[in-house]
């Protein structure tokens, strides 16, 4: 009975803790000692307010006491991030006729790591946030617009020394030390949501995974194609012919790095392991073949066209097949 009631206890305890927004987790401090204990975070972006335990008296923690805590299975770092946008530093010396402006600090969460390690900063006073930008970038966001004041988020994008604002035309910079995958951002498979989908991707080409096996899907969508199929074969696992307006759905052992080979030739290409692998292969009359990727959105519109007319098939043959 008392292990029931202890048991009832505990559960009870940690209900609370919960309830008041505590998750199990620690921080380290800049000596590098680690303290374990519960952790919420606080609206403010510079502190987070941490306790022992569910029956200890919380305090608060700053940016300047701690440089690293997880909560949960999330993380947050103390950084200094200066984008061309953040112009919100204070005026705080004025030396030999130069005005030093305060690099603020405060708690970013690592949102993707690997490669190229991704931070997000929210946003939780409008006091803080940039002033009206004039920028053309699609993913710059528009500070103007007050109801986006209490959500607006600012990422950062860190690789080496390379530390850059988000802004969809540099991530060129952060991928464009492999070939394979610069040509894929290039052909712009990636739209501008889908700007962290990439940065995963990248980083997953150089993550050693247990199983990096995932489905690619090549299409023959154009019109006035040769009626010939097309003979391929994907990481010399045995010639496939593709007929116009067919899909062929391949498994591959190694998406980031694999080999389709025509008649006319073998072309490197690299998948994602986040999303469906789209790639379209043609041949005009008196042409050779070729395969290329090809964007989400029109992978994604032929796939089910592709799927809708299989099934239709079947139904028809079903239905005319002698009982």
């Amino acid at each position: 009975m008392k292990q029931f009631f202890f048991t009832l206890f505990l559960f009870a305890s940690i209900g609370t803790v919960y309830a008041q927004g505590f998750e199990p987790g620690y921080y380290i401090d800049y000596s590098g000692a680690q303290h374990q204990g519960l952790i919420r975070i606080k609206k403010k972006d510079d502190v987070f307010r941490f306790k022992e335990s569910d029956t200890s008296k919380s305090e608060k923690v700053t940016t300047e006491e701690a440089k690293y805590f997880k909560m949960g299975e999330r993380e947050f770092y103390a950084k200094s991030f200066n984008s061309s946008e953040e112009d919100r530093g204070r005026v705080i010396e004025f030396l030999s006729g130069e005005l030093l402006l305060e690099k603020r600090v405060y708690f970013v969460e690592l949102i993707e790591k690997g490669k190229v390690n991704v931070y997000v900063h929210r946003f939780s006073d409008s006091n803080q946030l940039p002033s009206a930008s004039t920028s053309d970038d699609p993913l710059a966001p528009d500070w103007s617009d007050q109801s986006t004041l209490s959500r607006v988020s600012e990422y950062y994008l860190e690789k080496d020394s390379l530390v850059e604002a988000l802004k969809y035309r540099k991530l060129k910079n952060f991928v464009n030390d492999d070939s394979i995958f610069l040509q894929r951002y290039q052909a712009k498979i990636y739209r501008d949501e889908d700007w962290l989908t990439l940065i995963k991707d990248y980083n997953n080409r150089y993550c050693e995974l247990p199983s990096k096996q995932d489905t690619i899907l090549i299409l023959r969508t154009k019109k006035k194609q040769s009626d010939s199929p097309i003979v391929l074969n994907i990481n010399g696992e045995g010639a496939r012919e593709l007929y116009p307006y067919t899909m062929l759905r391949i498994s591959v052992n190694d998406v980031t790095d694999f080999e389709i080979c025509t008649e006319s030739g073998c072309i490197n290409f690299t998948g994602s392991l986040i999303s469906e692998n789209y790639f379209e292969a043609s041949q005009l009359t008196n042409e050779q073949p070729r395969v290329t990727y090809t964007d989400k959105e029109t992978g994604e519109y032929y796939a089910t066209r592709f799927e809708y007319l299989k099934k239709k098939e079947e139904k028809k043959s079903k239905k005319n097949s002698p009982k």
